[in-house]
């Protein structure tokens, strides 16, 4: 954000809040979706309710709809640390993307998580 308006009025502490509501209800819901359609065609595998093709067009649906990874750019495992997939994520971006993250956070004040 670059100023202390948007094009809705003032930024306030208030907005920013309902912001973060409304970026934790739309995150859970697209979690939510992504893991049933997922549940949904392995179990119809595992069960035998589908075959190997029908298997492998849910599969390609999938990929479609969610993408390859649910954080894009990035495959996780459980050594990793919450920095690791920060700096893999942003590896992922464009460079001119990249660029502009470094900085927007040399900018910010230090306080609170910088990502």
């Amino acid at each position: 954000m670059k100023s202390d308006e948007d094009e809705f009025g003032p930024i306030t502490p208030g907005n920013m809040v309902e912001w973060l509501r409304q970026e934790i209800r739309d995150i859970s819901k697209a979690t939510e979706l992504r893991l049933q359609d997922a549940t949904d065609f392995v179990t119809a595998f595992a069960t035998g309710k589908i075959s190997e093709e029908q298997l492998s067009n849910r599969l390609s649906i999938y990929h479609d709809r969610w993408g390859e990874e649910p954080i894009p750019g990035v495959r996780t495992d459980d050594k990793m640390t919450n920095e690791d997939i920060i700096q893999r994520l942003d590896n992922a971006l464009p460079k001119s993307v990249r660029e502009t993250i470094k900085k927007k956070l040399g900018t910010t004040s230090g306080q609170g998580h910088r990502r």
